[in-house]
Formats: structure tokens, sequence, C-alpha cells
């Protein structure tokens, strides 16, 4: 996903909520990967980003 469309919004939204986040802060946090996509322009994938973000549960067991 390189650009800011409505399906690759929602696709990046159910990859995050698979980490383990509810709909509203997996929707918040696709909005703002998109957002730095395109400050950085550093020719990343959104994916990428989204492999960066660690799963809810994980800062909670520690």
């Amino acid at each position: 996903m390189k650009r800011k469309t409505y399906n690759n919004v929602i696709k990046a939204c159910k990859m995050i909520m698979k980490k383990g986040y509810e709909q509203k802060e997996a929707q918040e946090m696709a909005l703002q990967i998109f957002k730095n996509m395109e400050q950085l322009k550093n020719g990343m994938s959104a994916e990428w980003f989204i492999e960066k973000i660690a799963p809810k549960n994980y800062f909670m067991e520690a």
C-alpha cells in the first residue's frame, strides 16, 4: 500500500486489529501511518510501518 485510499486505510486498519487493537484505535493508527508516509517520503510501504507496531498485549505482560 503506497497511497492513502479508502480501501488501503481499511486494509491497514484490519491488519492493526489483528495485533489486538480495537477498531477505533486501529483507525487512528492507520490514518497516522499514511500521514507519516506522506511526510517521510522514504518509499516504505504501509505494511512496513504496521510491522513495527507492537501487539497490544505486549506491553501488558511486562
